[in-house]
């Protein structure tokens, strides 16, 4: 796969946080972002890790996976809504009627990891611009 042009963050590339249970669709999803020109943190593989990492690491996105949430999924998101992250989450049917905070986006599993990484540069660059505009 050719490289694509980075959407640069103040002169680097993005910094991608990845929470996956599921270690071999953590390692494609890290693999994939890196292809393209980001950089992955991670990945979260728990609860814990994610709140661990979603707190302590500067992201520009994130891609996590519904199941690691917990409960309460709004209030494990607020560190990354709070600080406008742009977030995809990947859920399956057992988050129907749910969506995230924004700039958030739920996606439905089963889909390519290319399409993950195109959404989810598409709501990068909507952040930059409307910080561009304000």
């Amino acid at each position: 796969m050719e490289r694509q042009i980075k959407i640069g963050i103040n002169g680097r590339a993005p910094r991608v946080l990845v929470a996956e249970d599921e270690i071999a669709i953590a390692m494609d999803l890290e693999a994939h972002l890196e292809e393209v020109g980001f950089v992955p943190i991670g990945p979260a593989i728990n609860g814990a890790d994610f709140a661990r990492l979603s707190s302590s690491e500067a992201v520009d996105g994130a891609i996590i996976d519904y199941g690691l949430l917990g409960p309460e999924p709004d209030i494990a998101l607020a560190v990354l809504s709070d600080r406008g992250v742009p977030t995809i989450i990947l859920t399956g049917a057992d988050a129907d009627g749910w969506e995230p905070p924004a700039p958030g986006q739920r996606v439905m599993k089963p889909i390519p990891i290319g399409d993950v990484v195109q959404i989810l540069r598409m709501l990068m660059s909507h952040r930059l611009v409307e910080q561009n505009q304000s």
